[in-house]
């Protein structure tokens, strides 16, 4: 028994070797949640802090590509990370909007703003009262960038995400997942990965989970991101005024065409596991070098954004050596996803009208219209959040970047113009699409839910309703949210049971979560714990076992 033990332990310790350093996924239940107002252990304080190996940041490119500079400032990269500004932080602050809450629980949040300074309040119900634990805003993702607007606090120097974000597309409070056996400000520590993703360069105290210098921040992703650090090139330019060429700094445009678009995965990927520190890739180097790419087999267990992968799965980017994401896209520019003349073009590069089978069959105003049939706009159901009224909201759609050939976007374009048309015709063509459309979400939702992809079934159906409202399908859909939360809040149960070392109950609980979803790997990882604590050693075993058949990228599942 003893060795066994021994054998457990030395496992688990190599798993958790290998799954660890694992970005904020969105869609994944979060990490353990804590208040913000927490003691930093004190030998965290005499670790070091990564050294910036060059960065200058943007202001620095000014003097010479004063238009470069300028017109990049407007784009959702250089706004990805920003510190809280009344003239781009949501209106959800303003008097009479500030307050977040569900009516099945006893905690609510509210925001509230004072000039620049703006805040988030955690406000829990209990036995002797409430309790509030107030968080000031530091950082914003996605300000101005028309999605979903995530707030970070700062307690000295660690850096928390906090649960209650802004949708600007329903223009309402939502909600990450959160755990009701927790406390305080219900944030979670915000992991260098993630931010890497946000922003060009950061002092990250090597070794620790979210303890960081707060005044390295360069925010954004901005141009030495792609270009490398600027330092080396700045100085030389400074003391070569009449150099004609660019000194000591990497031009994306002349790399490899891997090489380019290894730029575009550091974030647009499921790269997301370390394989050398944080922070050490530089642009132009092999991106696999640096990070081991996930590869899920559904779209919902993608990381936030996939879109080189789709790409490279497409037969444009396989038949094509020299497409890359630049093809389509000019990153020093803002995209208006709403105009697809731009992209329209780039599809006019390599294909004549005559290439396309159905055109002929189209009514002449949508003959042009490649993207919306190859390339369809769909909930990113990965990124969800609660809502006052709703669970499982996915307020953002991504472009589908697995340029294809999709019978149900065809039709969704069909139905579209067809919408705009008074003839008795054109009314007929509305309800055969309609009825064509529903059947296809209703058959997606189906087979998903019996392959256990339950947060796939929910979108499928919500894009049902999106054609026919129905009783029925809207039943359906209410069902699948219930069974989607009883998972959730059945983990929480579980690992509140663990670690108040009730396992016997643990394992029951957990045992139900696999008897709704047998493929979650994260609960199988949990129970295989739970049976060596128990000493039931074949159990453990089979179940330890059983999480690397289910998620082979992440070996111990939520670590």
């Amino acid at each position: 028994m003893a060795q066994f033990h021994r054998t457990v332990v030395l496992i688990l310790g190599l798993l958790a070797v290998l799954g660890g350093a694992v970005i904020c996924w969105r869609q994944r239940l979060p990490s353990p949640v804590v208040a913000v107002r927490t003691e930093i252990p004190i030998e965290m304080n005499v670790q070091s802090t990564a050294k910036n190996p060059g960065y200058v940041g943007h202001q620095a490119c000014f003097p010479c590509h004063s238009v470069r500079v300028t017109e990049f400032k407007d784009t959702r990269h250089f706004l990805a990370c920003v510190r809280p500004d009344p003239k781009t932080i949501s209106t959800g602050f303003d008097p009479g909007r500030g307050t977040f809450f569900k009516s099945d629980s006893a905690i609510r949040f509210e925001m509230t703003h004072n000039g620049r300074d703006f805040t988030q309040t955690a406000i829990q119900a209990g036995p002797s009262g409430e309790q509030q634990t107030s968080s000031q805003i530091g950082l914003v993702y996605g300000a101005g960038a028309g999605t979903d607007e995530v707030y970070f606090s700062w307690d000295e120097d660690r850096l928390y995400e906090l649960p209650v974000v802004w949708l600007h597309p329903s223009q309402e409070w939502g909600a990450s997942l959160i755990d009701p056996h927790r406390s305080g400000a219900f944030s979670r520590p915000m992991l260098p990965r993630c931010l890497e993703c946000h922003t060009t360069w950061f002092g990250h105290v090597v070794g620790s989970e979210n303890q960081y210098d707060r005044d390295s921040f360069m925010l954004g992703v901005t141009c030495e991101k792609c270009h490398g650090p600027g330092r080396d090139h700045v100085a030389f330019h400074q003391t070569h005024s009449d150099a004609k060429s660019a000194e000591a700094i990497v031009h994306p445009g002349r790399l490899s065409r891997d090489r380019l678009i290894d730029l575009c995965a550091q974030c647009h990927s499921n790269a997301i596991k370390y394989r050398k520190p944080p922070l050490s890739y530089r642009p132009g180097e092999p991106l696999d070098d640096y990070f081991k790419t996930l590869n899920p087999q559904h779209p919902e267990d993608d990381h936030v954004a996939n879109q080189v992968e789709y790409l490279r799965e497409s037969r444009c980017f396989q038949r094509n050596e020299v497409m890359t994401c630049i093809t389509c896209h000019d990153p020093h520019r803002r995209d208006d996803l709403d105009d697809r003349s731009p992209f329209q073009r780039s599809c006019s590069k390599c294909h004549a009208a005559i290439d396309c089978g159905e055109r002929d069959r189209l009514p002449v105003a949508v003959q042009d219209n490649c993207i919306g049939c190859h390339m369809p706009r769909r909930n990113k159901v990965q990124v969800f959040f609660q809502t006052k009224d709703d669970v499982y909201f996915p307020p953002v759609k991504r472009v589908e970047h697995r340029i294809a050939v999709y019978p149900a976007a065809r039709d969704e374009v069909l139905l579209d113009w067809y919408r705009t048309q008074s003839d008795a015709e054109s009314h007929d063509e509305v309800e055969r699409l309609k009825k064509v459309l529903v059947e296809y979400w209703q058959t997606e939702a189906e087979n998903r839910q019996r392959d256990y992809r339950f947060l796939a079934a929910i979108d499928a159906y919500r894009n049902a309703l999106r054609f026919e409202d129905t009783p029925a399908i809207r039943e359906k859909l209410t069902n699948l949210k219930s069974i989607h939360q009883r998972i959730d809040n059945d983990w929480f149960e579980a690992i509140h049971l663990i670690e108040e070392n009730h396992l016997d109950e643990a394992k029951n609980v957990l045992q139900g979560i696999l008897r709704i979803k047998p493929d979650l790997a994260r609960a199988h990882g949990r129970l295989g714990t739970t049976y060596a604590k128990l000493g039931q050693e074949a159990r453990a075993v089979e179940s330890l076992k059983a999480v690397t058949v289910f998620d082979p990228d992440d070996p111990y599942g939520d670590s």
